[in-house]
């Protein structure tokens, strides 16, 4: 199996489900149990409908009833009027399919209401994954938010209303500048938590492309969305890095976060939260520093022709974090030949070590 892209969701008792998108599709495997060592099941093939290719920048979150609804971009496909190119590209568009509590599965289909020449950017579920159900709550079910971008740079989000169904994609500003706005993550944090100690009360990251004051090359910069609203993150990633090409976050048992990211030379990065007794209130390391690679082997680039298909100006999942239902944090990553490798902390303790990268 070679992967383009990865997600990772949780299911409704708290197992985590890996999605990988493969060449017609997706392929999907999870925990057999919650018990800790519990193997993982074989890879079962979700392929796309027939008319649609999948594109790429998938996502999962948790939804009303514990359900888990997984989301992609594809395009539909079609024959063209050109004998010399036999299939066309139509407009993008997100499909969705639902995992059900307590089992079963849904039939990819679009989701209602995508505005038109969209791509998804991600979503997220308010509150940590480590509690079920999650702790934010919209009208007594979970909180939920889904953004989308549209081929003329406006950036859309839709979020639950009070009965656990999403409402509709409304606009929303991006940050500067508008040019290319890359997938959006969030680190589930819980805003009783970070509320309760002075701090934000959710975070989500985006990057967008900036031309280095100077050098006139591209570089890729890191901003996350605050109650003050959008900030460019310090500290940034060294420039003589490209900055950053994927993006990952989490938080485990005590709720700091953690973020990994990768550049766009295919080295891998992480930056975490520290709580100051002082100040009560959590502080961001004062540097990224370097994470090993899985098995030694750089992460994609962006560079051209690092795909099998056109993707113009849009990033690759390959990161995906979550936590486990016994409070470790566990990170998933593709390599640059397609390999899916991951890594977890040993116990839920902040300082806790990490293990070694094993092939998934």
């Amino acid at each position: 199996m070679k992967a383009f892209a990865l997600t990772v969701g949780t299911l409704w008792d708290g197992r985590i489900q890996v999605w990988v998108q493969v060449a017609n599709g997706f392929q999907s495997k999870h925990k057999a149990s919650t018990e800790p060592g519990a193997p993982w099941t074989e890879w079962k093939d979700y392929p796309m409908p027939s008319g649609f290719q999948v594109s790429n920048l998938p996502c999962a979150f948790p939804v009303a009833g514990g359900n888990l609804n997984v989301f992609c971009n594809a395009q539909q496909i079609y024959k063209a009027d050109n004998p010399d190119s036999l299939v066309a590209k139509g407009p993008s568009t997100i499909m969705f399919k639902t995992e059900y509590n307590p089992g079963g599965t849904s039939d990819w289909a679009p989701w209602w209401g995508t505005p038109p020449g969209s791509v998804l950017l991600g979503g997220w579920t308010e509150g940590g994954q480590l509690n079920i159900p999650p702790i934010g709550y919209a009208g007594g079910y979970p909180s939920q938010a889904l953004w989308a971008k549209t081929d003329k740079g406006i950036v859309y989000v839709s979020k639950s209303i009070g009965d656990g169904s999403m409402g509709p994609f409304v606009k929303f500003m991006p940050p500067p500048p508008t040019s290319l706005l890359w997938t959006l993550y969030s680190s589930n944090n819980s805003d009783q938590n970070t509320m309760a100690v002075g701090g934000e009360a959710f975070w989500w990251t985006g990057t967008d492309i900036n031309e280095t004051p100077g050098e006139g090359q591209p570089y890729l910069t890191l901003y996350w969305f605050t109650e003050s609203g959008w900030k460019e993150f310090s500290p940034a990633l060294p420039k003589a890095t490209g900055g950053v090409a994927s993006l990952a976050a989490g938080v485990i048992a005590d709720s700091p976060a953690q973020v990994f990211a990768s550049d766009v030379n295919g080295d891998l990065w992480t930056i975490w939260q520290k709580y100051d007794q002082t100040k009560m209130s959590w502080f961001w390391l004062p540097e990224w520093l370097s994470f090993p690679l899985p098995g030694g082997h750089k992460l994609p680039s962006l560079a051209p022709g690092s795909l099998d298909f056109a993707l113009p100006s849009l990033a690759r999942n390959v990161l995906a974090a979550a936590q486990t239902v016994t409070g470790e944090l566990q990170l998933f990553a593709l390599d640059e030949n397609g390999t899916v490798w991951t890594i977890w902390k040993k116990s839920a303790e902040p300082g806790a070590s990490w293990s070694e990268w094993v092939t998934f």
